[in-house]
């Protein structure tokens, strides 16, 4: 657990950072913070080059700005040009859990929230950079290898963790805007792909590994796209063989389940019944803190 010395450190860097404390998939404590990522705009198109090439670029206090020390030459001339105008500053308060402590040798992989304006699979099926396995569900996917958290500094590892935190909202914030665009043709999501979905090898469906097909039935949107990589809407394309195996029943059977199945239907109370177990606790120790 923080010490008050630790918890005034965060906070000389983040002033709305709380503690609160809970059981929840054995974290004693949550953290809580408002992040306004958008903060820089004269410099925005600059930032956003820094992103994309994965060079450094400066949090503060949740604001992600252009590097002082930053090298590069910025021509302004970015495709992105035409979103910038459209992108404005959002507050996000996110909440964080970590089972991580430093005599454990298991690496955690930190539970980082959007809890108000929310983010999730719910209000975005088709994002590329929530996580998707049941106990994380709805978490941001912030970081490819959690093996780069600080592991002996306590302080030193949640601070790390704010400030991707608040890269990955103000990447959000463009890929928010850039996917109205139908027109679109460049990549929506800036920076280096750290996403872990149905597309990573390591989570993707093998042949030797039928038990797999077991995970994707209930979390995968349906009219999402596969997770074979085809390009398929997955009711179109592995759902119904993902199906049998995940319910265990016979091939013939497979019709008529499908017409009285409501797919749609069971992917979002499953999503929802995940967002409404993490709210709720949320919610509670929220009022038991301020109370």
């Amino acid at each position: 657990m923080l010490s008050a010395s630790e918890v005034k450190e965060i906070q000389t860097e983040y002033l709305s950072f709380s503690v609160h404390y809970t059981e929840m998939d054995g974290a004693t404590e949550w953290y809580s913070v408002e992040l306004t990522p958008m903060a820089d705009r004269e410099n925005l198109s600059a930032i956003i080059d820094d992103i994309n090439s994965n060079n450094i670029v400066t949090v503060v206090n949740g604001g992600v700005y252009h590097s002082k020390d930053c090298t590069e030459h910025h021509s302004g001339q970015t495709p992105y040009k035409k979103y910038l105008d459209l992108i404005n500053p959002v507050s996000f308060k996110i909440a964080i859990f970590d089972r991580f402590t430093s005599d454990d040798a298991e690496i955690h992989r930190p539970d980082v929230f959007v809890i108000q304006p929310e983010i999730s699979m719910y209000n975005y099926p088709y994002h590329p950079h929530l996580n998707w396995d049941t106990t994380h569900l709805n978490s941001l996917c912030f970081l490819d290898d959690y093996q780069t958290l600080p592991q002996n500094n306590r302080v030193g590892r949640i601070l790390s963790i704010l400030d991707y935190a608040s890269i990955w909202l103000l990447r959000h914030q463009i890929w928010k805007i850039m996917i109205k665009d139908d027109e679109c043709t460049i990549e929506p999501w800036i920076g280096p792909s750290v996403q872990a979905n149905y597309t990573d090898a390591n989570f993707i469906a093998k042949d030797k590994d039928e038990m797999a097909r077991d995970v994707y039935f209930p979390l995968i949107q349906p009219k999402g796209k596969c997770r074979c990589g085809s390009g398929n809407l997955y009711e179109q394309c592995c759902m119904i063989s993902d199906l049998i195996k995940s319910l265990n029943i016979p091939p013939r059977e497979v019709q008529r389940v499908m017409s009285v199945y409501d797919f749609q239907k069971h992917w979002n109370d499953n999503v929802r019944k995940h967002q409404v177990n993490h709210k709720g606790i949320l919610r509670q120790e929220t009022s038991r803190h301020t109370s």
